[in-house]
């Protein structure tokens, strides 16, 4: 049987450069950027994973097909859940966002 691992080549740099453009959305829109920031950026994650094959040559990758559309109505809907709870619907949206991502990610294989 095959073993293939997963490596994520997603740098302390663009995690740095992520969290300051996020940053500035956030300000910028008032708190609303927030809410979308946890999508996007598990959504670059996954696309910046690869699969190794047992020698440890790169054979595939995750890719997540989530759309800005998909992401502000998602992220809405819990915005209300949010407030509705007072704060502790938060707790369960971040939950929400890795299924969600996970969900509309697939493994894409390379061809021989």
């Amino acid at each position: 049987m095959a073993s293939y691992q997963f490596q994520c080549r997603y740098t302390l740099m663009d995690g740095i450069i992520h969290s300051v453009v996020w940053s500035i959305v956030s300000v910028l829109t008032v708190g609303v950027g927030a809410f979308l920031a946890g999508y996007h950026i598990n959504k670059v994650i996954t696309n910046k994973t690869v699969v190794l094959n047992e020698h440890g040559a790169e054979c595939g990758r995750l890719s997540c097909d989530i759309g800005w559309l998909e992401m502000a109505c998602h992220a809405l809907l819990w915005a209300v859940i949010t407030v509705c709870t007072f704060g502790l619907g938060a707790f369960v949206y971040i939950y929400s966002i890795e299924r969600l991502v996970r969900n509309r990610s697939r493994l894409e294989l390379y061809s021989a």
